[in-house]
């Protein structure tokens, strides 16, 4: 798993660092707890550069407010390491 990403929301490109990642199959009615019957995945992750693209394509180093788009940047990084895992035929 690549731990650096890209991810483009809106005009913004967040550049972020997975700092942890952990993925829990389900294990069905005879696991320890109910997460562990359901499954999850749960993600850490650190945002090191935002970048806005102009009309024109012209990049600059902007500051915004990441948890207005923390739950996007996590859905989004959650799809891609998902399918770098099936790639894989690890997931």
């Amino acid at each position: 798993m690549n731990n650096k990403y890209e991810i483009g929301i809106e005009d913004f490109r967040f550049y972020i660092t997975v700092t942890d990642y952990h993925h829990q199959p389900a294990q069905g009615p005879s696991a320890d707890s109910d997460w562990d019957c359901y499954g999850y995945t749960e993600i850490d992750w650190e945002c090191t550069q935002v970048l806005e693209y102009d009309e024109d394509g012209n990049e600059s180093e902007v500051t915004v407010d990441i948890a207005k788009y923390s739950e996007l940047i996590e859905q989004e990084l959650l799809n891609v390491i998902a399918d770098e895992m099936s790639d894989q035929d690890y997931y």
